[in-house]
């Protein structure tokens, strides 16, 4: 029998545009997820430029004109999270085919998702995943209390999604089901209704690069 999934088993991570990128010389990290950026012609990376792969556990040298991002994920505690993936097509009818298409080949990509709106435990102050989708649409002030003010301007870089679809599989022989996707943040709403938690509502589309699922051996 089939072994079947539930949402609740779909674990959500970003990872922001700010993340370390590797260059030429530099070595992979075994187990770690990178974006590639761009590929030298004597690259050894194993995918094309605009994609995910997970390093293996010999570490790769990055050659000349190598470019790529590690995924550092944070953890989204989700409540949902919906993914809609959309093939265009090109109206190419006439009169003597009054009704034909065919693909256009690119892919829509597009979704939400919600989370409740937390703080740091200690100090309740903006938490580093509160603070990385709000600074997509609102500047970020803070007061050191000193007098002294730090400005962090409204950060239009897209942000890296991996979506751990099977994330309850362990053991040999064990692969994750990852969908990665470099994502745009195009709306958020915070609902502050009394005597309910506040939450944090996220539309997202695609950034520059393509969504792909990801099939990696499970983590030892």
């Amino acid at each position: 029998m089939e072994k079947r999934y539930s949402g609740k088993s779909a674990t959500l991570f970003l990872a922001s545009s700010e993340s370390p990128v590797l260059r030429e010389g530099e070595l992979t990290v075994p187990g770690k997820k990178y974006f590639i950026m761009e590929k030298g012609t004597e690259s050894d990376i194993p995918l094309p430029a605009g994609m995910y792969f997970q390093a293996g556990k010999t570490p790769l040298e990055l050659k000349e004109g190598d470019r790529i991002q590690q995924i550092d994920g944070d953890r989204i505690c989700k409540t949902t999270c919906t993914v809609s993936l959309e093939q265009s097509s090109i109206d190419c009818s006439d009169d003597c085919n009054p009704a034909a298409t065919i693909s256009s080949g690119i892919v829509g990509f597009s979704g939400s998702f919600s989370r409740l709106f937390t703080l740091d435990q200690e100090t309740e102050s903006l938490n580093d995943v509160t603070k990385e989708i709000l600074s997509r649409f609102i500047t970020i002030v803070e007061d050191d209390g000193q007098g002294a003010y730090t400005v962090s301007p409204i950060n239009t870089e897209s942000l890296h999604m991996m979506i751990n679809i099977n994330s309850e599989a362990r053991g040999d022989k064990k692969y994750n089901i990852i969908l990665c996707a470099p994502i745009v943040l195009t709306s958020t709403g915070l609902n502050f209704e009394n005597g309910a938690a506040i939450k944090n509502d996220i539309a997202f589309t695609c950034g520059q690069g393509n969504p792909q699922l990801l099939s990696v051996p499970v983590a030892e």
